[in-house]
């Protein structure tokens, strides 16, 4: 299916910067439409959150930068509705931010959440929906 949101699979274009001609579009199969997507250049990773179907959870996908398949273990478990991913270079960390005012964030080097992920957002009002982050060294 080339349309977000259709269940079975989405498209993640993959783009040459030098030029911004070649343009790859490749099937990845998620759940449901993907929200965010980040790259993790020291790993050759795209980091890509999507929702599951009338689910409410959501998954982390990540994929072979130049593939663009799945590596061993993904998709993880990203939380309720995730909606926007980060990358922290520095901490070698992946950050999913969820709808619901919680952060659920990854070991980039294991792929595993690290401990007492996820987080919730001080003083966030509840109701209130996130809808970027941006992690400051």
């Amino acid at each position: 299916s080339d349309s977000l949101n259709s269940g079975s699979s989405d498209k993640v274009l993959a783009i040459n910067p030098d030029d911004f001609n070649s343009l790859t579009p490749a099937s990845v199969n998620v759940r449901t439409g993907v929200y965010a997507i980040v790259t993790d250049d020291d790993r050759d990773r795209v980091y890509a959150v999507s929702r599951r179907l009338n689910q409410g959870n959501g998954d982390l996908n990540v994929l072979n930068y130049t593939t663009l398949t799945p590596v061993a273990g993904s998709p993880l478990d990203a939380g309720l509705d995730p909606i926007f991913v980060a990358y922290d270079r520095a901490a070698s960390r992946i950050v999913v931010l969820n709808s619901g005012g919680t952060l659920t964030v990854f070991n980039a080097d294991t792929l595993t959440q690290i401990p007492g992920s996820p987080f919730t957002i001080p003083n966030a009002v509840p109701g209130q929906e996130f809808h970027s982050i941006v992690v400051v060294p």
